[in-house]
């Protein structure tokens, strides 16, 4: 994958990978898109390391996470003036890589 800009679309295999109510509400609109993205730097640096990786945090890769129920470890947002950037720990990460790599596709 060439480090040029670029869009991207994230698409569930099927409705069924991810919990109800997500599952239902894709299921009533008829389409498995989950997510556009766009890298106005490297395509492979945003979408390989940062979102379907977690080597950087990642707004798509918390909320994937957050869906599958995972959480940051705790205590790991103390005294961190950023907490929305949080990252799961490497266990999770792990786990939320293999569900990213067997339940979804990119094109």
């Amino acid at each position: 994958m060439a480090r040029k800009p670029g869009l991207y679309a994230i698409y569930a295999r099927s409705e069924e990978v991810f919990p109800e109510p997500l599952a239902g509400y894709l299921r009533d609109r008829g389409s498995t898109l989950i997510y556009i993205g766009k890298a106005t730097g490297s395509l492979k640096d945003r979408l390989v390391e940062q979102d379907l990786g977690h080597k950087k945090p990642s707004t798509f890769f918390r909320a994937i996470g957050s869906i599958l129920g995972f959480r940051p470890p705790r205590g790991s947002l103390k005294k961190k003036q950023k907490q929305i950037n949080y990252k799961f720990s490497p266990g999770d990460t792990q786990k939320i890589t293999g569900w990213i790599s067997d339940n979804l596709s990119v094109r």
